[in-house]
């Protein structure tokens, strides 16, 4: 059928009044908003129209499409006119329906990765627990005759990464001589993909994925806590959170203070926050991974980022 379409209109743009027909259709007022469009979507995504535009070029330049200027419209010019519209329609809806359908489903399927993420962060924090009987400590430890180093690091064993374990330096800071040999490296299971996919191109060795410390908190800066610690319930208290524009390296031990950020999410300055539209992915020491709307009361937040302050905690 195409084939067929394809050799008539060939034969028919070798007749010069249908050529002025076909320029005189194009070139009327309710039709170029069609191709502007069109050819600004081509444009975009693959650079499709500026191949257009160069053989609509070459046409003009070889006089095969030519201006008929004022000439009365006749009835075939109408017909001509009405079907190119017809088809620029459907070439549209077939350009754009795929955009609209296509984001929704990238924007559930980042979110349902970064679960993932969040769910495996939670699974290796418990295979550490039950070989420590406590958690890693925020900074690694608490002398001063030690450099600090990240729970992110403690955590690379049960990640699977027990040979980049092995190759830190634990004698020397996580941004010392040797240690800075291993900047370079990403880990993927620390990398939101809705934020990962905004900066495209760009190799990502931050942590999109923080812990809330504090004396109230699950990560006690000051001495080891254990799940034992949490009378609020385990589905009550924030393990992980996400963090969006993070400027963390995944080896650096640092991450949000309790006492310094916003209870809120997505809020401005230091808070719980995403690439995410509306909210946040959090993860609670049960393991379970829920997403947080921005809209979330600061109150129940801050409750829920306790892990024995004794709050009641509603629906949220």
């Amino acid at each position: 059928m195409l084939g067929i379409l394809a050799r008539t209109l060939a034969g028919s743009l070798r007749c010069k009044t249908f050529q002025s027909m076909i320029f005189q259709s194009i070139s009327a007022p309710e039709i170029q908003p069609c191709l502007c469009l069109i050819s600004s979507r081509l444009n975009s995504s693959d650079g499709i129209s500026a191949c257009m535009l160069k053989r609509y070029s070459y046409f003009i330049s070889q006089g095969l499409i030519m201006d008929v200027g004022n000439k009365q419209e006749t009835g075939i010019g109408f017909i001509l006119r009405t079907v190119i519209f017809l088809i620029l329609v459907g070439i549209g809806i077939f350009i754009f329906m795929p955009t609209v359908n296509e984001n929704p489903n990238r924007w559930h399927s980042n979110l349902e990765h970064c679960r993932n993420n969040l769910r495996t962060l939670g699974i290796a924090l418990h295979e550490y627990h039950g070989n420590h009987q406590i958690l890693p400590l925020p900074r690694g430890n608490f002398s001063t005759q030690h450099p600090h180093f990240s729970w992110r690091v403690a955590l690379l064993p049960s990640l699977g990464q027990t040979q980049l374990y092995d190759r830190y330096n634990f004698n020397e800071t996580w941004d010392g001589q040797g240690n800075s040999k291993l900047h370079h490296i990403p880990l993927e299971i620390l990398l939101c993909p809705e934020t990962s996919n905004i900066r495209k191109n760009t190799q990502r060795t931050v942590t999109d994925y923080i812990i809330v410390t504090g004396e109230e908190t699950l990560f006690n800066e000051d001495q080891p806590t254990s799940f034992k610690d949490v009378k609020d319930g385990l589905s009550n208290t924030l393990m992980f959170g996400e963090l969006v524009n993070s400027d963390i390296h995944w080896m650096e031990p640092r991450d949000l203070d309790f006492n310094a950020i916003s209870k809120r999410i997505n809020a401005d300055g230091a808070s719980i926050s995403s690439a995410h539209e509306g909210g946040a992915n959090v993860a609670f020491v049960d393991g379970s991974v829920r997403f947080l709307s921005e809209d979330i009361d600061p109150e129940v937040l801050r409750a829920l980022m306790t892990k024995s302050g004794g709050e009641t905690v509603g629906e949220y």
